[in-house]
């Protein structure tokens, strides 16, 4: 596990319900968009980027999206750009 994945679940699991709903909406919304260019940077198959119904999943999110989530959203962004830097320098 990468120093950067542990440190965010750690987090994660410090918030209630509906604290985590920003990450949640940023994770989502990462994963289905940003996830295109990091599918083929991560050690695996990438298929957990790879979205059926992606625009109805979409809309699901931003149904319950906040402004006010801007701060933990920030926070969120943070901890996946810490990640895919991991990443990057796992790299051969």
């Amino acid at each position: 596990v990468l120093n950067s994945t542990k440190s965010y679940t750690d987090y994660l699991q410090s918030l209630d319900k509906k604290a985590i709903l920003p990450h949640v909406y940023l994770n989502y919304l990462a994963l289905m968009f940003g996830g295109q260019m990091m599918k083929h940077k991560v050690p695996s198959t990438g298929k957990m980027y790879d979205f059926e119904n992606s625009r109805e999943g979409m809309q699901a999110i931003r149904n319950v999206q906040k402004d006010e989530w801007a701060d933990e959203v920030n926070k969120a962004y943070d901890n996946i750009m810490a990640i895919f830097d991991e990443l990057e320098h796992l790299k051969p």
